[in-house]
This record gives structure tokens, sequence and C-alpha cells, in this order.
């Protein structure tokens, strides 16, 4: 029992390390360490040991690394009656929107489906006003490291926040999914199952793509116009798995070529997940 007590304290020390501001490199190196200690003596599982390194890479992460970018972003506009929301909703499959101005720049706040459909309102035209629902946006800039934004989400108990650049303008939107999805792998659902399945190679911005691991090498090429060696493999995955000796973990990186390539998702067997950097 004692034991027990003591390896959660060690468990605790470990995990306010990781997602402290000011982790120093010293604590990251006794934390990888710890980590594959653990590994070598098999006392966890793979699948938590997963999840370890992932939470070890999302504190070297910043916003920018997974924001969904601005020409991604699904929103509504502050002037939409309840039936062209509605119709937006059933359209993106989100369940939280940025409601807009005169553009994405002008930001009113955010609206949670639930606050809609328990709006008295929201069956008549005339009684409808959106902003009146809408929830203060959060903005964080996109320099923000992510072990940061999670303890935020955490204790404002926000899903969502907003990117900007130094500019001030907006660069794309980050929830809390998104960073959980860095730390345990992909939490897919029927749509998003549904959009990988219709596009291997998805764009996203400032030259920044998702790439399923099960892409061929013939279609990565003509994508990028690069010729990865084929030999006896056929994916990308196989291609960039060969490259790190092993089965890489979330958030593992490695150049091919030009192009910079991220690992996103991957399981004990396979890449299922990739995000690719071009220059």
């Amino acid at each position: 029992m004692a034991e027990d007590l003591e390896q959660k304290s060690r468990w605790r020390e470990w995990f306010d390390q990781l997602f402290s501001d000011d982790r120093s490199d010293d604590a990251t190196n006794k934390l990888k360490k710890a980590i594959n200690e653990f590994a070598a003596e098999e006392i966890e599982s793979p699948d938590t040991l997963k999840i370890m390194f992932g939470a070890l890479h999302v504190a070297d992460m910043r916003v920018r690394d997974i924001m969904v970018p601005r020409a991604r972003m699904a929103y509504v506009r502050a002037d939409s009656n309840h039936q062209q929301i509605l119709d937006q909703i059933t359209k993106s499959q989100h369940t939280r929107f940025p409601v807009i101005g005169e553009d994405v720049d002008d930001i009113r706040g955010i609206l949670h489906v639930k606050d809609l459909l328990m709006d008295a309102n929201v069956k008549s035209n005339n009684g409808f006003d959106v902003a009146r629902i809408c929830r203060p946006p959060s903005l964080i800039p996109e320099s923000k490291r992510l072990n940061v934004l999670l303890k935020d989400f955490r204790s404002s108990r926000r899903h969502m926040a907003i990117v900007v650049d130094e500019f001030g303008h907006v660069s794309g939107l980050v929830t809390i999914e998104d960073i959980l999805e860095q730390i345990v792998g992909n939490i897919e659902d029927e749509h998003d199952q549904a959009v990988y399945e219709d596009q291997s190679i998805v764009p996203l911005a400032d030259h920044q793509f998702r790439v399923r691991g099960d892409t061929s090498i013939d279609e990565f090429n003509e994508y990028f116009n690069v010729e990865l060696p084929r030999g006896e493999l056929e994916t990308v995955g196989g291609v960039i798995t060969r490259k790190f000796g092993r089965v890489p973990t979330n958030g593992d990186e490695m150049q091919l070529g030009a192009m910079k390539v991220r690992v996103i998702n991957a399981d004990n067997r396979k890449i299922t997940l990739l995000q690719v950097i071009q220059p």
C-alpha cells in the first residue's frame, strides 16, 4: 500500500513538471529517462507509454502546430437566422462555432449548439438573435504552448479558442480535442472517418497538409511532385516507418527531402495520420 502511494506521488510530481510553464531541459530528460525505463522493464502497457510520450511531445508543441487554419474554419455569421445556423450545423457536424461580423477577423463570440437548442426564441426568426446566446471568445497567440493551453482549457472549462497572429488577425482556431489527439491519438467520430475515407491528402494552410498513412506512394509522389522510392513498400506510412527504423510515436518528426513530416497518429503497428509541411 505504501509503495502504491509512493508511486502515485512520483507520477503526480512528474506530470506536474510536464505541464509546468517553466519546465527545464533537465526535467524533460528525467521524464524521458523514466518513461524509457518503464518501457524497458514493461512496467506499463504499450498504450499507457504511448500516452506518456504523447504528453511529453505536447509540452514542446505550440498552437500553430495543430490549429485548424483560417481557410478551413467553420463559422456562422452574426446576422444569420436560426434556419441558416441549423443548416451550417448539419453541414459541418460541429458543436461549437465562432460567430463573425463583417469578416473572419471580426469575432463576436462562440456559439455552442446546446445554447442554440435551449434558446426559447430559436423557433421564431423575429425573436432570435445569435449574439444574445454567444459565449465570450478566448483569443490566444499562435506561439502559445499546448501544455499551457490545456491547463487554461481545464481551468476555464472552455473547449475552443481563436488563434490570432502578431498583427491581431485571426489565423485559425484550436479545440481541446485537438490537443488531446496529440496525447492519445486521433479521436474519430463518424464524420471524421467519412472525411478521411474520401481524401487521402487534405490541404490545410501555410504549406501544411494532413496525409493518411495508407496513402499510396504513387499518389503521394504525384501530389507533392517528389520521388519517394517504392521498392517493396506501397504506402507513405510504410516509408516513414522504415526511415525511423521502428513504428514512430505521436509527435515524432523527420525531414523527408525538403519537407518536414510529423506523426499525428500511430498505433502499435502502423502510422495512420501524418502532417506534411512544405518549405
